[in-house]
């Protein structure tokens, strides 16, 4: 994906198209091809959300203290 690039030529990579794509994961962020973050960002709040509702169950055992 190349962003904020007017050429639609597809690029090459050893003589073959590469493949386009409107999004993809690199390093656990999602890129899209506006360049934007407001679906990375949504989809880090639901992993944190997700993650800390795992631990609701230890903070609330009074035998750990």
């Amino acid at each position: 994906m190349r962003i904020g690039v007017r050429q639609q030529e597809p690029l090459q990579l050893h003589g073959e198209a590469d493949e386009r794509v409107s999004e993809f994961t690199y390093l656990g962020s999602i890129i899209n091809e506006t360049g934007g973050t407001d679906e990375d960002i949504t989809v880090r709040i639901r992993k944190a959300q997700s993650t800390f509702s795992m631990f609701t169950p230890v903070w609330k055992d009074t035998e750990m203290y």
